[in-house]
């Protein structure tokens, strides 16, 4: 009913970590969901000085859970959780958030077949085998993640922070074996 649809305004402050200038053009991506009502998602861009205001519900009854990530090219996507497993009240959730985005690490390779060939339009797949927890951490953005190999077989993701300990990749095409393999710290 319209009593528990209490929409408010969240203010988020998408910042460089190193320097704490706003940063233009992030991408922030709004998860809510609740226990009786599913999932709804919706996203909006920061303005020059790194300024969002995400509209978010509060005056629900029940489990809920938020998560609002913030992604741009080259640095390294975060996301912050609210949730009634995190101890938190819908009521009080914050009025203002900073999220402070690291510069990315850029990793890559090449894909080759027996005979030392590049092999183009392999889908290579990154993911964290280990799910992130607290109240923020750093993400890989949307999943599952997914980079191309261009015509010479390589490929490269522009978005990884150096601090993630583990990745797990996964190379599919479709006249290939599928492969998978992890890797520790970049």
């Amino acid at each position: 009913d319209a009593a528990k649809l209490n929409p408010r305004k969240m203010l988020f402050h998408v910042v460089d970590a190193s320097t704490l200038g706003g940063l233009a053009n992030a991408t922030l991506r709004l998860r809510m969901s609740r226990d009786d009502t599913g999932i709804v998602e919706s996203s909006s861009q920061t303005d020059a000085q790194g300024l969002c205001r995400l509209e978010v519900v509060t005056a629900w009854t029940g489990d809920f859970d938020y998560e609002v990530e913030a992604a741009r090219e080259g640095y390294v996507a975060k996301a912050v959780r609210w949730s009634t497993k995190q101890g938190d009240d819908i009521d009080e959730l914050p009025a203002r958030w900073q999220l402070r985005l690291a510069k990315a690490t850029k990793v890559g390779g090449l894909v080759r077949n027996e005979d030392g060939q590049g092999i183009e339009g392999v889908v290579v797949t990154v993911a964290e085998p280990f799910a992130p927890s607290g109240r923020e951490s750093e993400t890989l953005g949307n999943l599952p993640h997914e980079e191309r190999t261009d015509a010479s077989g390589r490929w490269s993701c522009g978005h990884l922070s150096e601090r993630m300990e583990a990745l797990a990749f996964t190379l599919a095409h479709p006249n290939y074996r599928r492969i998978g393999y992890f890797s520790g710290a970049l």
